[in-house]
């Protein structure tokens, strides 16, 4: 009868090593360096660039919005005249595929995480336990790469949440009376320059 040998762990590591080398060797060989290069690049931005999912677009409800502009406070660290952002999240929401879905999605994930911590909604929780909720969903080199959901929240909300507060609201911390692109100074044209 046929006997099988046991493989010692050197062994096994010593084959997938084998394989894995001639397996790369046949790749260079077939496809050139450039394209091997190419096709790790597309499934490394796979794994860490996560698309949107093609979901329905639609209104917000208002919990979800809450929880928005509440991610928003906490992501600035000053409060911020919020129409704005509300319009963005709400167009967002409304007009381009994924972003509904995405939103709610964090909302469920940052409401549960808010009522272990402190049994209230995110949005009614101290501004403490929100950024440490925060915090802790893209921190750990792991949620970096694996948690999907982590990688999608990072792009599509905290990002575009800095992005535009870069656009707007920065100017006014800076000193400005509004962002570019808005009528300022309407009349003050018509009034005497103070003393300088």
């Amino acid at each position: 009868m046929f006997q099988v040998k046991r493989l010692s762990r050197r062994g096994f590591l010593t084959v997938v090593s084998l394989v894995a080398g001639v397996s790369a060797a046949g790749a260079i060989h077939r496809w050139g360096i450039g394209q091997l290069a190419s096709f790790w690049s597309r499934i490394s931005g796979t794994l860490t660039d996560p698309g949107l999912q093609n979901a329905p677009n639609g209104l917000l409800d208002e919990g979800t919005v809450r929880a928005l502009l509440a991610t928003t406070e906490t992501l600035v660290g000053t409060e911020v005249e919020t129409s704005h952002y509300e319009a963005f999240f709400r167009w967002r929401s409304e007009n381009l595929s994924g972003y509904r879905s995405l939103y709610e999605r964090f909302v469920l994930v940052v409401d549960r995480a808010a009522k272990e911590a402190q049994k209230s909604d995110f949005a009614s929780s101290d501004i403490e336990v929100r950024r440490k909720i925060l915090r802790s969903m893209t921190a750990s080199p792991y949620a970096r790469v694996f948690e999907r959901d982590g990688l999608r929240f990072e792009k599509y909300i905290f990002q575009q949440i800095r992005a535009l507060f870069s656009r707007t609201d920065a100017w006014i911390l800076l000193g400005y009376e509004s962002w570019p692109g808005t009528p300022r100074g309407l009349d003050s044209y018509t009034k005497a320059p103070g003393k300088t």
